[in-house]
């Protein structure tokens, strides 16, 4: 008689929740994903698939699933408003899959994942919120709202977001960091330049960013004013886009092409600072673990990346008594993702920075840049998700 099978849950069906459970491999286990919202999520804005984003899809075969939703981006342009043109960051001199970028709608990307997942024959069971967490000698058990039913697994993966249920019941060790920023996402009908992501700096430390997307539309994400968005919206919206006038007649046109402000997302940033990412037989993955602020685009992508990771690293060797799969993912991704978490900070702190000072400084810093390619290469490798320690896991799917 065969041994009943392992039982794996996953708590969250974001990205990274998906990306586990259609990438996780080995004989005898069965996976589950909860999810507390009542169906998949429609709304949500876009996400910028870096190289190391691309790298998980491609590894699970889905690259071509996600083509008819991006436009590939090899440029990048920086337009600040105290300078006549733009700061030009050409991605085709990195390493591929680092050579090109791309925004898709989260929504588009859930579907592609979703898809996926249930080929696979994976179970994703929407409308379950988790209430708690009980621990045995070797198995969790797991109660959600709404169900006197408890679900024991052999293994937990927490990829419940910044406000994760998962990290909160085990008691890990947390600070939420609220970071007093603000931003607004969503989609405007109204086409713009193939190839290239745009971002606007105002002198007041204000910033306004497009991409392409297909169909002769455009994603946007810009600052918001905190706390006070649906006021703006409601009573002083023309104003409002008045008010982006320096940024230049491409960024109107994007503010008076949206339809339907209603589905614009505000969202109030907030990093976790996490000191601790796994108890197994349970390990968090992304925001759960170190939600960081959007200014390198790294938040999904890293989310993706440590779901993939750990993924293949249980399914080499299922929770080992010594601790190994815990010990390996923490050496392969927490060094990197504390370093683009730091970094994505202080981006942020100088991009959105009404300094005068400090906006002459960030300035000559980037004409250096553009002066000395070499320069800041380190850095810009950082940016786009690239980490030599993954790299062997890839290299392993390709001789799978």
């Amino acid at each position: 008689m065969q041994p009943p099978p392992k039982e794996i849950a996953v708590v969250g069906a974001g990205p990274a929740g998906l990306v586990f459970a259609r990438a996780h491999r080995g004989a005898g286990r069965r996976i589950t994903v909860y999810e507390q919202a009542p169906e998949p999520r429609r709304g949500g804005g876009g996400l910028l698939l870096h190289g190391n984003g691309l790298r998980v899809l491609s590894a699970l075969g889905l690259l071509e699933a996600i083509g008819p939703h991006i436009v590939p981006i090899r440029r990048l342009e920086l337009h600040m408003s105290e300078r006549p043109t733009p700061f030009v960051r050409d991605l085709s001199g990195l390493p591929p899959p680092h050579d090109q970028a791309a925004v898709i709608l989260r929504s588009k990307l859930l579907d592609v994942l979703l898809d996926a997942a249930r080929a696979a024959g994976i179970s994703v069971r929407y409308g379950h919120r988790l209430a708690r967490i009980e621990r045995s000698r070797d198995t969790l058990s797991l109660g959600f709202e709404h169900t006197r039913q408890t679900h024991t697994v052999d293994c937990l993966v927490g990829a419940d977001g910044v406000h994760s249920m998962v990290r909160r019941s085990l008691g890990l060790p947390e600070r939420v960091v609220p970071v007093g920023q603000a931003y607004l996402r969503g989609v405007a009908a109204v086409e713009t330049e193939a190839g290239a992501a745009h971002e606007y700096g105002l002198a007041d430390g204000r910033r306004f960013g497009l991409a392409p997307l297909p169909g002769g539309r455009t994603y946007f994400y810009c600052t918001a004013p905190f706390g006070r968005w649906e006021h703006v919206r409601r009573s002083e919206r023309a104003a409002w886009i008045e008010s982006w006038a320096p940024a230049g007649p491409v960024v109107r046109r994007v503010l008076e092409a949206i339809e339907h402000w209603d589905a614009v997302h505000y969202d109030e940033i907030r990093e976790v600072r996490c000191r601790k990412w796994c108890d197994p037989p349970a390990f968090l993955v992304g925001d759960a673990a170190h939600a960081m602020t959007p200014n390198l685009g790294q938040g999904a992508n890293s989310a993706m990346m440590d779901a993939y990771v750990l993924a293949r690293l249980l399914g080499e060797a299922f929770l080992q008594a010594d601790g190994s799969v815990a010990r390996r993912y923490l050496e392969i991704r927490r060094p990197f993702v504390e370093r683009l978490q730091r970094a994505s900070r202080q981006v942020g702190a100088w991009f959105s920075s009404a300094s005068p000072l400090r906006r002459r400084l960030l300035r000559a810093a980037l004409a250096a840049g553009e002066r000395h390619p070499s320069w800041g290469r380190r850095d810009r490798l950082l940016s786009v998700g690239y980490n030599p320690r993954e790299l062997p896991l890839f290299q392993d799917e390709r001789r799978a």
